[in-house]
Order: structure tokens, then C-alpha cells, then sequence
């Protein structure tokens, strides 16, 4: 009878323990929503008539964006399509007639997209302004294509840049490229 009731007392002693721990295990999940803005910035540099590949920045990282909590527990991610442009700055300083030919842009993976020429002066109707935010479908759709790679299961977007200068281009010259994304960021946020 003694040990049957010591048996008793030590399984009642252990599921209060039990019990116990497994309320302090519960974490309290709390959904969260941030809007950040984001600029990929990069220089446009290179030599007249030759072929420039741009690939040596960093990937555009979601991490960087809205940081690692809301990186690591993102639910949902919406663009902002409004607040999105594109942008290619600088190159009206250098000379009127300078012009990016076959400026195309690829997400590492993906094929490339042509823009066409970049120039101060556009003339044809596949040329586009440099200096002026750029935000027709087809500059919004590339950029939702950037939104969607960083936002997926690779948390990151690798840029590959190519175009053709038509005058010298150098670090100094101040022509960059612009791209600036806006999205809403839903994600969880644990606590105890």
C-alpha cells in the first residue's frame, strides 16, 4: 500500500511538471505588417561601343529590407505598385546624344529583359528617358518580377546589368541605376 502510494505521489508530482513546462513552451504568435521602401542603387559605368555585364554588387536581399524577424517569418508580401520606378540617373550630364544600347536586366536564373536604348533624347519608340522614373508595365513588370524573387523561398535577387555606351562611361560620371520597390510585409512575430 506504501508503494502504491508513492508510485501515485510521483506520477502526480511528475504531470504537475508536465503540465507546468508545457505552459512555458506556448509562444504567443502576433501578426505584423511593415511598408518599406527600397532602392537598389549601382553605377553605370563602361567604354563607347563595347559591351558592359554588370554583376559585381550585392543581391537585393529581403533581410536587408525589413530585417531578420520579418524576413525569417514572412506570411504574405504585396507591391506597392505606385511607389515603384526605375530609373537610370545621370546620363543627360555627360551629353545629349549619350545612349545605353539594349539596356537589358536579368534576375539571376531567369532570361533577360531588353529595355531597349537609354538615351536623354528618346526617338523611337523602344528608346526610353533616362533622368525620369520610369513606371510603365514593362518597367513594373520587371520590377514585381524582382518583388517576387526576393520575396519566394530564396529571400534574395541577383542582378545582372548589360548594355552597350555609346561615349565613356567612368565611376565619376555619376550615372546610376535606379530601382526603387515599395512592398507591405506581413509576417509573424513570436513572444513568450
Amino acid at each position: 500500500m506504501k508503494v502504491l502510494n508513492k508510485i501515485l505521489l510521483l506520477i502526480f508530482i511528475y504531470s504537475s511538471f508536465v503540465s507546468c513546462s508545457s505552459d512555458d513552451d506556448k509562444f504567443l504568435t502576433t501578426p505584423k505588417q511593415v511598408t518599406e521602401t527600397y532602392v537598389f542603387k549601382v553605377p553605370i559605368r563602361g567604354f563607347q561601343g563595347r559591351l558592359g555585364i554588370e554583376k559585381e554588387f550585392p543581391p537585393i536581399r529581403l533581410v536587408d529590407i525589413i530585417g531578420d524577424e520579418a524576413s525569417r517569418n514572412l506570411v504574405s508580401a504585396e507591391m506597392q505598385i505606385a511607389d515603384c520606378f526605375f530609373e537610370i540617373r545621370g546620363l543627360k550630364d555627360l551629353d545629349n546624344n549619350s545612349v545605353l544600347k539594349d539596356f537589358s536586366i536579368q534576375i539571376e536564373g531567369k532570361s533577360a529583359v531588353n529595355f531597349g536604348n537609354c538615351t536623354p533624347k528618346p526617338s523611337l519608340a523602344t528608346d526610353f528617358e533616362s533622368d525620369r522614373r520610369q513606371s510603365v508595365p514593362k518597367f513594373s513588370n520587371f520590377i514585381k518580377s524582382i518583388f517576387d524573387t526576393y520575396t519566394s523561398r530564396a529571400r534574395s535577387a541577383n542582378l545582372i546589368l548589360s548594355y552597350t555606351p555609346t561615349v565613356d562611361i567612368l565611376v565619376e560620371d555619376k550615372v546610376e541605376l535606379l530601382i526603387t520597390i515599395t512592398g507591405t510585409y506581413t509576417y509573424n512575430s513570436y513572444s513568450r
